[in-house]
């Protein structure tokens, strides 16, 4: 969080954060599962049914060059498998989200980083798409709507009726705030 906490400004405090969901962590390891387990019914497929590779073509150069790379296809699955379980746990490690004082932050990306920020005064309104599982596992997509800016899109993060909570009593108090000022 040390990129939010360089965003914000002298008179600005933090109030919440939010971090995505664990379930990002499990979706990567099942797709990982999901890619040795195919890995491996592909390279037994093709250990021990040779001849259904060949699909009878009266040359039998197919089935023998599947036949020669069929460790091969293993480890192309696994490394697949690897990319896709990196890729979820880069986006759960690099993905942050705040609510200051002033602004909602949405932070995104580790080398390419991509900071999505909209003023208090901008939302309008909200959604909350969880879902049977995101019901049961206390985890939402959340979606704000801005007024001038583009919406923001936040990823699946814990306890999002809490977060919305903390946002509406920002909100409120901004908005009571600017009227006392008027």
């Amino acid at each position: 969080m040390a990129f939010i906490d360089r965003m914000i400004g002298q008179d600005e405090k933090i109030i919440c954060r939010a971090n995505p969901h664990w379930v990002y962590i499990l979706q990567g390891f099942l797709l990982l599962v999901f890619a040795i387990s195919t890995g491996f019914t592909l390279d037994t497929i093709i250990k021990l049914y040779p001849s259904a590779i060949s699909l009878d073509i009266e040359n039998e150069s197919i089935a023998s060059i599947f036949f020669y790379f069929r460790s091969s296809v293993f480890t192309i699955c696994l490394f697949i498998g690897v990319l896709l379980f990196l890729n979820n746990l880069i986006f759960y490690r690099s993905t942050h989200v705040a609510l200051t004082s002033d602004r909602l932050i949405y932070k995104t990306g580790m080398f390419f980083v991509n900071v999505h920020e909209s003023s208090l005064d901008e939302v309008k309104g909200e959604q909350v798409h969880n879902g049977f599982f995101g019901r049961f596992l206390d985890y939402g997509f959340l979606q704000i709507d801005c007024r001038f800016v583009e919406n923001m899109y936040l990823p699946a993060i814990a306890h999002p009726y809490a977060f919305l909570h903390n946002l509406h009593k920002l909100v409120k108090k901004k908005n009571l705030k600017d009227r006392i000022d008027i």
